[in-house]
């Protein structure tokens, strides 16, 4: 592809064991040709000494976008003029089947906006909001330097009064960085990835951002702790209150407990403040 009539568009760091599979890594990630985009060698591969000192190799490479040139009618007493060099925001529609539109959220002023693909219909359904979150995700990452993979999936709502949730598990090397103290840093992302999903879809979503099984590991602490309360309620005949919880911290409860013989949960109360309540049955 020709750079003078490109503009450079989206970009993604990977890495691997070769350039040539950190480039695949990352046009897998892109999902583009090789022919469809730039690539720059950040750190050539090292092998190392007996497997010591070795390191990956590890590539940026950005998405081209064609520019189509914009031509004036011709008049009926002359030929065309000659045509201008056009400043253009966004790449020529290429299609009816391939268009897609675009929306944006700026970070600051030193970055490039937020771009991401709306569905053509307007209408977003899981997997249109399941694909925006897992590409605003990795595009946060990427302008964090943190190579990383994302796994993106809906989780079934524990009972009819609760709601699905996204659940977005972060995978790769070294991701201590994005967990941070007591799991600081991990909650503002998943903030943060709360507000641009529901910017976009005007509408708020219950989706949740984990780090290498780092919320699986809370999750059974929530389950030992709903077996232990269980059971203090099918002793003392007295319903017990759980403090205030997330949606989908309520759902690892009402799981835990749905097949309980002696007690019954249920949520109570409204969101940010809405518990779940073990019952005697």
């Amino acid at each position: 592809m020709e750079q003078r009539n490109v503009v450079r568009g989206r970009s993604v760091e990977a890495s691997g064991k070769t350039i040539e599979q950190a480039v695949e890594n990352a046009l897998q990630r892109l999902g583009k040709s090789r022919d469809e985009v730039e690539v720059e060698v950040l750190r050539e591969p090292r092998s190392g000494f007996l497997g010591i000192g070795a390191q990956d190799a590890i590539v940026r490479v950005t998405v081209l976008l064609p520019i189509e040139p914009v031509e004036e009618e011709p008049t009926p007493s002359t030929a065309a003029p000659a045509v201008e060099d056009a400043v253009v925001d966004e790449p020529a529609d290429v299609g009816e089947a391939d268009a897609v539109a675009h929306s944006a959220v700026a970070l600051d002023e030193d970055e490039a906006p937020f771009t991401v693909t709306v569905p053509p219909s307007g209408e977003w359904t899981q997997e249109a909001i399941l694909n925006l979150a897992h590409e605003l995700l990795v595009e946060l990452l990427t302008r964090m330097h943190v190579i990383a993979d994302v796994q993106a999936y809906w989780s079934e709502a524990a009972d009819e009064t609760e709601e699905p949730t996204l659940m977005l598990d972060v995978v790769g090397d070294n991701l201590g960085i994005i967990i941070g103290r007591h799991g600081s840093t991990l909650r503002d992302i998943q903030y943060l990835l709360r507000l641009m999903v529901g910017h976009h879809v005007q509408g708020r979503v219950n989706l949740v951002v984990d780090v290498e099984g780092y919320k699986k590991r809370r999750a059974e602490k929530l389950r030992e702790l709903a077996l232990r309360k269980a059971e203090q309620v099918a002793r003392t005949g007295r319903p017990f209150f759980l403090k205030p919880m997330t949606p989908y911290e309520r759902r690892i409860i009402h799981l835990a407990l749905r097949d309980h013989p002696k007690v019954t949960t249920q949520s109570r109360g409204q969101e940010p403040n809405r518990r779940v309540g073990i019952f005697p049955r």
